[in-house]
């Protein structure tokens, strides 16, 4: 099976085993989404399959808060606060926000908070120190189900039984936390460092026949390292990269 890796601002989004979700991804703060397909997402690790490569805002210079409230059909509310600067050698992006939406389809309501913060401190003009920090809480995300073509004619917006008797769902906290280190050693070398940490406590509820769950407490370590040579091959630009990259279950 093809795996495709999430990587947000450096830091792995994808579990050591190469599954991931996009629960904890705060795209309220997002900067840009890069989608790498086919092997040469390799150079982010073990993704053969493609990697999606997620990028912060960084503050502007101008230190700024703002708030924004979202409202919508189908009790649909996410309330958002972020702030941010950049005093020359410190940046940084902080930004929280909260969602409740009751679904067009029976039993699909969903609660999401989220905090998504990045630090980054210029050490000296060619080095960089960054820090990660990103928690979600999310205790109510209901599973309606697969309905048959009959009862979704007859009415589109109801859930499947067995869904609503097992109350099928799922429930997730999860925080993670990296460091990132870049130096450059000129105009052609470049080394960058990382680790990071997660804690993640996920169970899912089984519309199973006499009902079923699956529930877990984690602890995730993993770390790489990288090497850049930007130079010229028979007068073309070219860029040489290798690095290393783990990541295990501890609990």
């Amino acid at each position: 099976t093809l795996v495709t890796r999430e990587v947000v601002d450096g830091i792995p989004e994808s579990l050591p085993d190469g599954s991931g979700q996009s629960d904890a991804i705060d795209l309220g703060s997002t900067e840009q989404i890069e989608v790498i397909r086919g092997p040469s997402s390799s150079l982010y690790g073990n993704a053969s399959g493609g990697v999606i490569n997620i990028t912060s805002e960084r503050g502007p210079a101008t230190p700024f808060v703002e708030s924004r409230l979202s409202v919508g059909d189908y009790d649909f509310n996410q309330v958002q606060l972020k702030a941010g600067g950049d005093t020359g050698r410190i940046n940084y992006l902080l930004n929280v926000s909260k969602l409740q939406f009751d679904g067009y389809r029976a039993h699909s309501k969903t609660e999401n908070t989220l905090l998504n913060a990045r630090i980054t401190y210029a050490v000296d003009d060619e080095s960089e120190l960054g820090i990660v920090l990103n928690a979600t809480d999310q205790p109510v995300a209901e599973d309606p189900g697969g309905i048959n073509l009959a009862q979704a004619q007859a009415d589109p917006a109801s859930a499947r039984q067995r869904d609503v008797d097992f109350d099928s769902g799922e429930t997730l906290e999860q925080q993670r936390f990296g460091l990132t280190y870049r130096k450059s050693f000129g105009e052609r070398h470049e080394i960058r460092l990382r680790n990071h940490y997660v804690w993640r406590d996920f169970a899912n509820r089984l519309p199973f026949t006499g009902g079923g769950s699956t529930q877990f407490e984690r602890f995730y370590v993993g770390g790489g390292a990288s090497y850049a040579y930007n130079g010229e091959l028979l007068g073309q630009p070219n860029s040489l990269i290798v690095g290393l990259d783990t990541s295990s279950s501890v609990l």
